[in-house]
């Protein structure tokens, strides 16, 4: 800003020519004379404001075109609650939980890798002595403990898998049928048959991974028989081979676990886990599809699956229309056959 100041400029005096008097002036003229430091600097700091308005409003339109941002979203966002700002980045959608995460997998397939070598020893040594009766104690109740641990882990990875698969597949680039995935009944585990007709092979095979893992906790107790009055202690020959067999292919399945996910993206925001009804009601707040889900609360699971049938959903970042943010959820991307709701095609029970 410049500052403004009021100079007095004196002219010569002049004649009147009807009076014949001397007639004398003083003018004041205001005008700009002179610009302080602090003024340039005031007005140095206005025009980067400016352009940083202008950089925003570009990033806006950008966003409301629909057109991608190419990184992650910070943490501090939640899952959707609030609409994001153009400018922040978006997740990877990548988030695992607890008993998902690589390094606990790799600790899964450790531990039953140790298993396994103590049981290719047992092959090895059929038949040893007690050292004393505390040796006794603990053949009895070891194997019983390391059976339960397996059992437990191996339930706990095949119940989250089943839990973030309907997210998984409708975080493909593509997206998923409704009918596959959010409308199959995932949790606590996928049966088998809905597995087949969905193509959810990895699922299918975890059913009877998982009751494979039970038989392991009956297996484990039978495992050693042992004496304490002779003090030598004996391996269950069918025991051991039916024991050292299921261990290989639980490995052999947490494995293949561990290669599904690094291929595939969860559909899930960093720290945030569909643990309750919020967390996946959160998702459909803003999606174009919740009409056709009139008359459902009085409607039939088959029908639901018929109107539903054609429908393909995907889950991910949405551009916000009005304020140029983004939401996220889910949304339809290909009708397909259905364009009624419920209500309106009949369909109630």
């Amino acid at each position: 800003m410049a500052s403004i100041a009021s100079v007095e400029v004196k002219q010569q005096p002049e004649l009147d020519k009807t009076t014949g008097e001397k007639v004398t002036d003083h003018v004041k003229i205001e005008s700009v004379v002179r610009t302080t430091p602090r003024d340039k600097a005031q007005e140095l700091l206005n025009t980067s404001q400016n352009e940083n308005n202008t950089a925003v409003e570009s990033q806006r339109g950008m966003a409301s075109t629909g057109l991608p941002h190419t990184v992650k979203n910070r943490r501090s966002q939640s899952a959707g609650l609030a609409p994001d700002e153009p400018d922040t980045p978006l997740d990877e959608l990548r988030f695992r939980p607890f008993v998902l995460k690589p390094w606990f997998l790799f600790l899964v397939i450790t531990f039953n890798i140790i298993i396994i070598s103590l049981l290719i020893v047992l092959c090895i040594k059929p038949k040893f002595e007690l050292l004393n009766e505390w040796a006794y104690f603990v053949l009895q109740i070891f194997p019983t403990v390391i059976g339960t641990i397996t059992t437990a882990t191996l339930e706990a990875v095949i119940t989250a898998l089943s839990r973030i698969t309907p997210f998984m597949r409708c975080a493909r680039p593509d997206g998923d049928a409704a009918a596959t995935s959010i409308l199959l009944p995932y949790v606590p585990l996928l049966g088998p048959i809905n597995s087949i007709r969905s193509g959810n092979w990895i699922l299918f095979w975890a059913n009877f991974i998982l009751w494979l893992g039970y038989p392991v906790l009956g297996l484990k107790a039978a495992l050693l028989s042992a004496s304490i009055d002779d003090g030598v202690a004996e391996v269950t020959n069918w025991t051991l081979y039916a024991l050292l067999t299921a261990y290989v292919i639980i490995t052999v399945f947490i494995a293949c676990v561990v290669i599904f996910l690094e291929r595939h993206p969860t559909g899930l925001r960093e720290g945030w886990d569909t643990v309750d009804i919020a967390d996946h009601l959160v998702l459909f707040r803003k999606s174009d599809f919740l009409d056709k889900f009139e008359g459902s609360c009085v409607a039939t699971k088959e029908s639901m699956g018929e109107v539903f049938a054609g429908m393909k959903v995907k889950l991910g970042f949405w551009p916000q229309e009005g304020d140029g943010g983004r939401w996220f959820g889910f949304r339809e991307v290909e009708p397909g056959e259905s364009r009624g709701c419920i209500l309106a095609l009949g369909m109630m029970c």
